[in-house]
């Protein structure tokens, strides 16, 4: 196997590699250090994301995770609509973004829609049994169980 040519990695590309080896390492500081150098790459927004979520290598701050996975959600990154949906408090937006990642094939959305239609959070003609059988379909465990649990 040759050496790679890092002539034509970009130095964003260099320093979202470099995150990731550190993450790999679970020297999370440093990681979200060197993310934060990698431009705005959706996945590497995502990552941000996740890592001020959790509070990975920073204090926890879900104000900037939810803007870090709104920039990711908006580039088109799947787990940031997602994720972005789950920290969303105003049930119209939740519901938005849900139907954008479940549109993409997300199967943890399908059952969050789900959930949203049982609990009256939004206005829907769809049927929540419907939502938790396309997220078990998907390969969603929790959508298997409501799903399970609606159609007793």
């Amino acid at each position: 196997m040759g050496l790679r040519n890092w002539t034509n990695v970009t130095t964003e590309e260099k320093f979202a590699m470099l995150g990731n080896f550190y993450e790999d390492k679970r020297e999370y500081d440093k990681a979200l250090k060197c993310f934060g150098k990698a431009g705005n790459d959706p996945e590497i927004l995502e990552k941000r994301g996740e890592y001020y979520y959790f509070g990975k290598g920073v204090e926890k701050n879900i104000s900037y995770a939810k803007r870090y996975f709104k920039l990711a959600a908006d580039a088109g990154n799947i787990e940031g609509m997602y994720n972005y949906a789950c920290c969303e408090k105003d049930n119209e937006k939740r519901y938005e973004y849900c139907l954008k990642a479940a549109s993409k094939g997300c199967a943890q959305a399908m059952n969050m829609i789900g959930l949203m239609i049982l609990h009256g959070e939004i206005e829907s003609d769809d049927r929540a049994e419907d939502w938790f059988k396309k997220a078990a379909e998907n390969g969603d465990e929790y959508g298997a169980r409501n799903h399970a649990m609606i159609c007793r």
